[in-house]
C-alpha cells in the first residue's frame, strides 16, 4: 500500500465528487449548492481531469500497467505490477485520497501498518456505502481488501 495526499481537488470539488458518485444528477448538486447547472458541469469536467490523472500518476510512480481507462466518477484504476506480478487496484477517495493496493496474501498480523491499513479499509469501505458484517471487518487487511475490492469492481460493470 502507499498513498497520496487529498490535495488534488478542493474540499468544494470533492463534495461535488462525492455527490456524483453518490448517484446525484448535475441538477441535484448545482441545487444543494445553489449554483447553476452549467457551474457544476464545469466543475466536474475539471474533477474528471484531476481525478484521471491522479490515477494515471499513481500508476505511473508504482509502475502499475493500466488494464482499462481510469474511472474518475468511482475513482478507480485497475492495473497490473510487473514487477510484483499481481493485479492492482488504484483508489481515489474523500476519506483517503489516492491509495495503491496491490492484491496479495500478506501475512498481516506481522506488519505493523495492520491497524491503518484496516482503517483505510473501513474508511474506503464506509464512503463507498459498501456493506460489511462483522466477520468482514475483522478479516485481516489483505483479506478485506480482496473482500471490499471485488465489490467495487463488480459496482462498475
Amino acid at each position: 500500500m502507499s498513498y497520496f495526499s487529498i490535495g488534488y481537488l478542493t474540499p468544494k470539488q470533492r463534495r461535488i465528487w462525492s455527490w456524483r458518485r453518490d448517484g446525484l444528477s448535475e441538477g441535484e448538486i448545482a441545487e444543494q449548492m445553489g449554483v447553476s447547472r452549467q457551474a457544476v458541469n464545469h466543475a466536474i469536467h475539471t474533477i474528471d481531469l484531476k481525478v484521471s490523472r491522479a490515477l494515471m500518476e499513481a500508476a505511473k510512480i508504482n509502475r502499475i500497467e493500466m488494464s482499462s481507462p481510469p474511472d474518475p466518477v468511482k475513482g478507480i484504476l485497475v492495473g497490473y505490477s510487473h514487477e510484483f506480478g499481481v493485479r492492482a487496484l488504484i483508489t481515489y477517495s474523500a476519506a483517503n485520497g489516492i491509495q495503491v493496493w496491490y492484491e496479495h496474501e500478506g501475512r498481516c498480523e506481522d506488519c505493523r501498518y495492520l491497524k491503518e491499513c484496516q482503517e483505510i479499509l473501513l474508511r474506503e469501505a464506509e464512503e463507498r456505502d459498501i456493506t460489511l458484517t462483522d466477520s468482514e471487518k475483522r478479516m485481516p487487511p489483505s483479506k478485506l481488501a480482496q473482500t471490499i475490492f471485488q465489490k467495487i469492481l463488480s459496482e462498475r460493470r
